[in-house]
Parts: structure tokens; C-alpha cells; sequence
């Protein structure tokens, strides 16, 4: 038996001998936060069977499908999907487990909550969608994903920035910006200070996103 299993079969028993299983630690995390943070899918299972609670807030209010989301576990998000849990409901800034599937550039998550219904077009507190924060984080193959499913490239989060905006700030070869521009994502737009995307690009020094927004002008 490895160290792995071992570990499993002592959580079974400690929960099976009448262990909270909803604990909570110092930031509100209960076990089944920490068991889907870590990609403990058969743990997760245990718990769920021994009645854990999927909506349990955790840190920031975030949920247990947050978490493996944001880390890339696919198998515990279908996991905690199956108990049933409303796949949009946000944490407390309004970020969705999609949100985290973006951010955290997990595209077998995002494809996976995207299958299962979760909406492109929810907006966090701070009006992003999703799209934004893959393109916040250069996450080319969410990108690809969300535009695919119909998600806007020209929606605008409260400060007048669109997902090019972050893609211009960020990308630094270029490839999330291209691919926006290519699907009709417009250089022009200028956020509530007045800048495009173009200022984005000067301003952190990405060079060829520059001559990307601007070859694409000259073209059109």
C-alpha cells in the first residue's frame, strides 16, 4: 500500500469514527476545501458520501469547486459537480468556478464547466467575465475556448477595459492578442482614463503587441 492510500484509508476511518467533517480552519476552509485544492478526488468522495457540505465558504467565499478549478483538477471538479452544486454561484467578488478555470489557465476544467452549462458571460464584481482573466493571464488555450463558445472579445469591465486591454498589458509574445484581434476584437476601444489597447501595450513594454494593434489598423 503506498503512502498515499495510507493516508486515504487513516481519513476514512477518522471521518467513519465521527469526525467534523465540516470544520472550518482559521480562514474558513472545511477538509473538503483542502481535499479539492490538493486533487484528493476519492477523498472528496468520502466526504460528500458522509454528507460534507459543497457550499461551504471558504477564504475570499470561495467554494470547494473554486479551488479545483483554479488548480487544474478536472476529476474532483466533476466530482463536486455531481453532488449537485449550482455551478455559478460566486464567491464574494462575484467570480465564478469559471473564473477560476480562466485564470488559472485550466482548460480541461473550463472545457468541463463549460459542458456543464457554466455561463461565459457572467461578470465578477468588477465586471469581468471570464475572458478577461484568461487574457489577464495568457492563458491561449482558455482564450481559444471561451471565443469558441461565444464569449464577447469586446466587453467592457468597470474600468472600460476589454479583455484586449488585459491581453496588451500582459501578453508578451503576442499570441492571446492576435488571436482577439483575429476574432474581431476592436483596438480602439478606450477604457474610462482614455486608453487603448495600444496604450496598454506601450506602457508595459510589450513590442510586438504594438506592432500586432497597429499592423492590424493598417490592414483595416
Amino acid at each position: 500500500m503506498t503512502a498515499i492510500h495510507g493516508r486515504f484509508s487513516r481519513s476514512q476511518t477518522i471521518i467513519q469514527n465521527g469526525a467534523e467533517i465540516d470544520c472550518e480552519d482559521k480562514n474558513g476552509n472545511t477538509p473538503l476545501h483542502i481535499a479539492a485544492r490538493y486533487g484528493h478526488e476519492l477523498l472528496i468522495n468520502t466526504l460528500i458520501t458522509s454528507g460534507a457540505d459543497t457550499a461551504n465558504r471558504g477564504v475570499h467565499g470561495m467554494f470547494p469547486l473554486h479551488l479545483a478549478a483554479l488548480s487544474g483538477f478536472s476529476d474532483c471538479c466533476r466530482k463536486l459537480l455531481s453532488s449537485g452544486f449550482d455551478i455559478d454561484t460566486p464567491d464574494e467578488f462575484g467570480r465564478t468556478c469559471l473564473h477560476a478555470a480562466a485564470a488559472g489557465g485550466n482548460l480541461e476544467c473550463l472545457n468541463l464547466l463549460l459542458n456543464s452549462g457554466a455561463d461565459f458571460n457572467k461578470k465578477d464584481k468588477f465586471g469581468r467575465t471570464s475572458l478577461h482573466y484568461a487574457a489577464a493571464n495568457c492563458n491561449y488555450q482558455c482564450l481559444f475556448a471561451l471565443v469558441g463558445s461565444g464569449a464577447s472579445v469586446n466587453d467592457l469591465d468597470e474600468r472600460g477595459c476589454t479583455p484586449l486591454h488585459y491581453a496588451a498589458a500582459s501578453d508578451t509574445d503576442g499570441k492571446c492578442l492576435e488571436y482577439l484581434l483575429r476574432n474581431d476584437a476592436n483596438p480602439g476601444i478606450r477604457d474610462k482614463q482614455g486608453y487603448n489597447a495600444v496604450h496598454y501595450a506601450a506602457a508595459y513594454g510589450h513590442r510586438l503587441c504594438l506592432e500586432l494593434v497597429s499592423l492590424f489598423d493598417f490592414l483595416n
